[in-house]
């Protein structure tokens, strides 16, 4: 039995750190910049260095969103230092690669938010059989390699090549994988294309299976790439090279041995795990990871330990490393690797047979269309014309959306294969205590990729032709009607055992049209001051908070005021209300709970036939601001946190939890389907997507996104959000994939706030008090 590693002493370590973190999803930059050697070419050596300058993170911090007298402030408070900027060091820049883009959705807007390139599905199946040591971008052995949270990894070059490329094209492009195309969280779309690349984590692994093939050569690699053949006697772990002399004196005067370490190969074939050095901490990137809490089965180093893991499980690397491929979990992850590729098979193999489908029903039904033909007059041949086009027209927009959902499971299925691949690799080439870190990460990923297949799953739908014929003896505008029939398709079941949660959200509205949308503007303003901070939906109406008012009213849809969907808080000792959401009825009453900040307090409100009441109320473990229910839960937005609460069957709460959040301000939160999306000052302003158990699945930001705030969904699992500063709305995919920017057709809109969804409407509130309708 192995037994628990005492924690250290709060004064020998640093501040607080959350837990779960996002491995390999936050952007840093290090004091000292990486420095990598690349590829030769035509017989030159390239090497590529930077100096070491120490460089500052840019932050974005609205003040506080919230009262000091009873009033909300929303005035931002940004402090930028200079960003990283290497000094080139190159003699020979290596040229930079160009690769098809492919894969981009169609509602994608390509000149703001075109990905790094993607490789083409022929391509990444070469991938997935090739061997792990090779980049898929220059198909050669890979040098300096790093990896994306995804754990798909490419030579440091290669990535920095491919990111620059994007960004003479477009600046503000989203840096997604090129293999799988997920974005990568937290990076903000305008970094150097040399840094992001630096900025990335090296591939433990890879580099392992390098060092162990090159010292069996016992060749220099930058030699061996120019055709000579050289001894090598030493070899830099994060270059992944073996160098001659020569090689090892220009690397020794372009690179920082703090960073390029080097290895003799004497030592390495006495010892080699002394190449194998423990990979750094995601959460303090000048800590090593030392130790693995076997609670969250997630390595941690000294300041993760003490300020996020001192009451769990926690042991040495090497004490845990015993045995771990041979462990029921590293079996239990094979069996579900297997399972998910199973299912995400089934599932493109349905998609398919769909795409089959319709065109066969298509088919059928334009003899139908025919068979209508022969029994009118010749005057309905324009109908017939027109009816065709429209049977042509939704066919290929279904298609193209299920084709959409094809590629998409491609990608997920492919990702499912190189997991498999790197896990029978590591299960094959590392040693123990390599073999640890990476089925960690393996089972992290693997976890973040079923909740994605499981999500899309769960919004899928399956598309049938039918054509209605119209009354023939009456007046046609048509011929008949092109109906679509969609029904839920059963998702497999989960990659690991978890709740499902399913939000009492009313039906969330359609995706919004490219061009601006007319909507419906009215004012809420009942006394001067008034400010409408928050809301929600309550029975086909808005139920509106207004904080500087200290009431929350009722308003349908047309603006006209619910006088019996009425709270005040004029009490002095009450202070102000903030935002609100409704709980699931309670017999003939409606329940809803507000937030109330300057007082740190969840207060139940009960509307009833006669009259409204207060209920209970709540002390948060800071002040409140945005708030979601969610299936049983509460979730509440506490600035630097989020709060989860359980409610029992008598509208009890529970403080359960707590889910820290890496900005400082944390506004407002929106929950469904066991998903939080919450709008954090992180990265200059960013919309974060957890899950209850704290696994981060995705993080957006972008440069036309300047303090969001308010977030809603609609029935496909997108997400609208209102970015105050930038005067727009975001429309993003449930992968993260910004899909959108849109704003209303009102010329004096002007820092939306929050929305609210009602029955396929999304509304805006902007302008202290003033609400407008997206169709």
């Amino acid at each position: 039995m192995s037994a628990s590693i005492r924690p250290p002493d709060k004064t020998e370590i640093g501040g607080p750190a959350p837990f779960p973190a996002n491995p390999g999803n936050v952007l840093k930059t290090s004091e000292n910049s990486t420095n990598s050697m690349s590829n030769q070419t035509n017989g030159t050596m390239s090497v590529n260095g930077t100096k070491q300058n120490e460089t500052g993170s840019a932050t974005n911090m609205p003040t506080n969103v919230g009262e000091t007298t009873g009033s909300m402030d929303l005035k931002p408070s940004f402090e930028e230092k200079p960003g990283h900027t290497p000094d080139k060091m190159t003699p020979n820049g290596s040229k930079s690669v160009s690769y098809p883009i492919g894969g981009i959705s169609p509602q994608h807007d390509n000149t703001t938010n075109r990905p790094v390139r993607p490789i083409s599905a022929k391509s990444m199946a070469d991938v997935l059989k090739s061997d792990l040591m090779v980049c898929p971008i220059c198909d050669k052995e890979m040098t300096a390699p790093k990896q994306f949270p995804c754990l798909h990894a490419f030579c440091e070059g290669c990535i920095s090549s491919n990111v620059a490329n994007l960004k003479d094209e477009d600046p503000h492009c989203q840096i997604r994988c090129p293999v799988c195309e997920i974005p990568v969280s937290n990076s903000r779309n305008n970094v150097d294309a040399k840094v992001f690349a630096e900025s990335l984590p090296p591939s433990l692994f890879i580099s392992s299976l390098l060092v162990q093939k090159q010292i069996k050569q016992k060749q220099c690699k930058p030699c061996n790439n120019t055709g000579k053949k050289t001894s090598a006697d030493s070899w830099c772990s994060y270059c992944a090279e073996t160098l001659c002399p020569e090689h090892l004196s220009y690397h020794n005067a372009l690179t920082s041995p703090s960073i390029h370490h080097v290895f003799k190969m004497s030592q390495i074939e006495k010892n080699p795990q002394i190449a194998e050095t423990s990979g750094k901490c995601n959460v303090h990137e000048y800590e090593r990871i030392k130790y693995f809490c076997q609670d969250h089965k997630y390595p941690c180093c000294e300041i993760c330990w003490k300020s996020s893991h001192e009451i769990c499980d926690v042991e040495s690397l090497e004490l845990a490393a015993s045995s771990v491929k041979n462990k029921p979990e590293t079996t239990r992850l094979i069996g579900d690797l297997e399972i998910m590729g199973s299912h995400s098979e089934h599932i493109l193999q349905d998609r398919r047979r769909n795409i089959d489908d319709l065109e066969h029903q298509k088919s059928e039904e334009k003899k139908a269309v025919k068979k209508m033909r022969e029994q009118i007059n010749e005057h309905l041949d324009k109908l017939e014309t027109s009816m065709m086009d429209d049977l042509d027209k939704i066919h290929r927009q279904k298609t193209k959306e299920i084709e959409k959902e094809v590629q998409l499971f491609e990608h997920k299925q492919q990702s499912v294969s190189f997991y498999k691949l790197l896990l029978e690799s590591v299960l094959k080439n590392s040693s123990d205590v390599l073999a640890l870190t990476e089925l960690a990460k393996i089972r992290h990923q693997c976890k973040i990729l079923d909740e994605n297949l499981h999500h899309r799953i769960s919004k899928l739908k399956r598309t049938d032709f039918v054509v209605v014929s119209n009354n023939l003896a009456g007046n046609m505008g048509k011929l008949a009607e092109v109906e679509i029939n969609q029904r839920p398709i059963t998702p497999p079941p989960a990659f690991e055992a978890r709740p499902k949660h399913s939000g009492i959200l009313t039906p969330r509205s359609k995706l919004l049209h490219p061009r601006r949308e007319k909507g419906s503007t009215f004012l809420v303003l009942r006394y001067s001051s008034s400010k409408i901070t928050g809301g929600c939906s309550l029975k086909s109406s808005l139920l509106l908070v207004d904080n500087r008012g200290k009431e929350i009213r009722g308003y349908s849809i047309e603006g006209h005021r619910e006088e019996k969907q009425v709270f005040s808080f004029k009490a002095e000792q009450e202070g102000n209300p903030f935002d609100v959401t409704v709980l699931p009825p309670r017999r003939s009453t409606i329940m809803v709970i507000a937030t109330i900040p300057l007082k740190n307090r969840l207060q139940v409100l009960e509307f009833g036939d006669d009259h409204n009441t207060k209920g209970a109320y709540y002390k948060t473990n800071g002040k409140c601001y945005g708030i979601s229910y969610m299936d049983g839960y509460i979730i509440v937005a506490c600035h630097t946190k989020l709060e989860i609460w359980r409610m029992d069957e008598d509208y009890n709460l529970m403080f359960e939890r707590s889910i820290l959040t890496k900005g400082d301000h944390v506004n407002y939160v929106c929950a469904a389907d066991n998903r939080i999306y919450y709008s954090d000052s992180a990265d200059k302003g960013s919309v974060v997507c957890t899950t209850l158990d704290g696994t981060n699945i995705f993080a957006y930001s972008h440069h036309n996104l300047r303090m969001p705030m308010g977030l809603v969904l609609d029935q496909s699992g997108n997400v609208y959000v209102a970015a105050y500063y930038s005067n727009n709305i975001h429309l993003i995919s449930p992968e993260g994939v910004l899909m959108k920017v849109t704003t209303p057709k009102d010329s004096h809109f002007n820092k939306p706030l929050f929305l609210i969804e009602i029955d396929g409407k999304i509304f805006v509130t902007y302008d202290k008090h003033k609400i407008t309708s997206l169709h």
